[in-house]
């Protein structure tokens, strides 16, 4: 492509804004206004100059005149010629920094050394040299907080070392010790199955003999109880009347055939052991109801002449009764108080099972203090597996790069902003808690690591009302101090939080300019 007017390298020298830049004492490398002393190289003024994406090859002289000529702009650093190329900002003593080449000569000062507006259109001060001050006054500031995170870190590996052989020592002595006590089990485990052997022969001997002799105490006062219910019935016979019945009882009273109401009429003609034996089970129920009612109390309110009537009839009949049977065992009773039938506390000693024998409570004894030492023993030896357990997680578990963040296990990190406190634990969970008191909601459980171990993945929380499980991303950052720098919820019940650590932290650089990635441009 020949164009009218062109003008040859190195005619066109001062057209094409060529600088000289010192790289290192007594070198010099020439280079076009704009470009990089990294990309100087390719443009060599002794041959044409071929565009970086291969578009098109030009003279050397088109190179940055106004015209662009190559499709990615390389043709044109130092002009505005090419919307898609970008121009360099030295910034001798601050930070080097590429800008689009459309900003070159468009009346802001966009480079710190004003390198941009070199058409005499507006005049730019260089400020790279207090910017660079500054910059360089704050780097010493994180170059020293680094250094003093990386020997924290050091002081963590070296802790989690001492931490690491110390639980491998308890691991192994837990190993010895579980080994001895596993037999020493067997032992305990067989003596109380030796003792509870004869122990289970005597008890249920003893019970065995307990429920014969209660059932003929129940038999024994069962006959009893029908003995006093014939010498009622035999002294008042209107007792089990079907009237009285009726009377006392309504409907429940129609509950005797007609053959216990014949058989009542000539008890006298009843020995006592027929009516034990035939007429007692049929008639106790509803005698023992009707011996319950407090006498003269009708279940109905009856009239004034009823009343007289029938308290006059009942009068008569107890005043028989009690003539005839009262005296009769009124001594028995003074002799019996406590074995009523009525008393119930007699009922409860009844129905108690007494103490063991001396010969059956000493092996009862001697099981119990089998099963006692057995079960004190079984909960020493589960505490010690629970702790053997607890080592074996904590050497299996993944720590990071060296165990590093071992350190942190156990230990937790509050942040408050204005509405909430939040609490990191590092391996356990993160929770949240309105700021003026409340529960804690939790926003996840430790689950794993990602981002090669910078950042802590927290999932399972308390679920959103209509939503997914809360879960909690802690992006780590290096620090000199454990704190956590801030919290958010980016999308709906997913939250992040920013952790500063010194067990992020790796070697420093050894100086500002390897911290900032500076390379000054001399």
């Amino acid at each position: 492509m020949a164009r009218a007017g062109v003008v040859w390298w190195p005619a066109a020298l001062a057209f094409i804004a060529l600088e000289f830049i010192s790289v290192e004492a007594g070198t010099e490398v020439l280079r076009p206004r704009g470009v990089p002393l990294i990309r100087a190289p390719m443009y060599d003024a002794s041959k044409a100059f071929t565009c970086f994406d291969g578009s098109n090859q030009i003279p050397f002289g088109y190179v940055n005149d106004d015209y662009c000529d190559c499709h990615d702009g390389s043709d044109e650093p130092g002009t505005p010629a090419c919307s898609q190329g970008f121009f360099h900002c030295a910034n001798r003593g601050f930070r080097s920094v590429d800008i689009p080449s459309s900003r070159v000569n468009d009346g802001i000062c966009d480079c710190c050394d004003g390198s941009d507006e070199f058409d005499d259109k507006i005049t730019c001060t260089n400020e790279c040299i207090e910017m660079g001050k500054q910059m360089r006054e704050e780097a010493e500031k994180q170059i020293i907080a680094l250094r003093l995170g990386f020997e924290k870190r050091q002081g963590y590996i070296e802790t989690v070392k001492t931490r690491k052989a110390e639980k491998l020592a308890a691991l192994a002595a837990l190993d010895t010790q579980l080994k001895d006590l596993e037999n020493q089990k067997a032992i305990l485990t067989q003596t109380r199955d030796d003792a509870e052997a004869p122990e289970t022969i005597a008890v249920q001997k003893f019970k065995e003999a307990w429920e014969a002799t209660k059932a003929e105490r129940e038999q024994l006062l069962e006959k009893s109880h029908a003995e006093d219910a014939f010498r009622a019935i035999s002294a008042d016979p209107h007792l089990l009347s079907k009237e009285n019945l009726l009377e006392k009882l309504g409907k429940e009273g129609e509950t005797l055939d007609e053959e216990i109401h014949e058989a009542i009429h000539r008890l006298s003609d009843i020995t006592l052991d027929v009516f034990t034996t035939d007429m007692w089970p049929k008639i106790k129920e509803v005698y023992k109801k009707l011996r319950d009612i407090p006498a003269h109390a009708p279940t109905a309110a009856p009239t004034e002449e009823s009343h007289t009537t029938t308290a006059s009839a009942d009068d008569d009949h107890l005043d028989d009764y009690e003539k005839e049977y009262d005296e009769d065992r009124h001594l028995d009773e003074e002799n019996k108080e406590d074995d009523h039938p009525d008393n119930d506390n007699f009922q409860e000693d009844l129905n108690k099972m007494p103490e063991y024998d001396p010969e059956t409570k000493a092996l009862v004894d001697a099981a119990e203090k089998a099963r006692r030492e057995l079960k004190d023993f079984e909960k020493r030896f589960s505490d010690l597996e629970n702790e053997k357990n607890g080592l074996k997680h904590w050497l299996e578990n993944d720590y990071g790069p060296d165990s590093v963040f071992a350190a942190l296990e156990g230990e937790c990190f509050e942040y408050t902003d204005r509405e909430y406190t939040y609490r990191v634990c590092p391996f356990d969970k993160v929770v949240q808690r309105p700021k003026d008191g409340g529960s804690d909601t939790g926003l996840g459980k430790w689950g794993s690591w990602e981002d090669n171990y910078t950042t802590m993945f927290f999932n399972d929380g308390a679920r959103c009302w209509n939503g997914p499980a809360r879960s909690t991303k802690v992006l780590l950052e290096c620090g000199a101090e454990n704190h956590v720098g801030s919290a958010s919820e980016p999308s709906r019940c997913e939250y992040q939080m920013t952790f500063q650590t010194p067990a992020v932290c790796t070697q420093p650089p050894q100086n500002v300019s390897d911290h900032l990635g500076l390379h000054d441009e001399l």
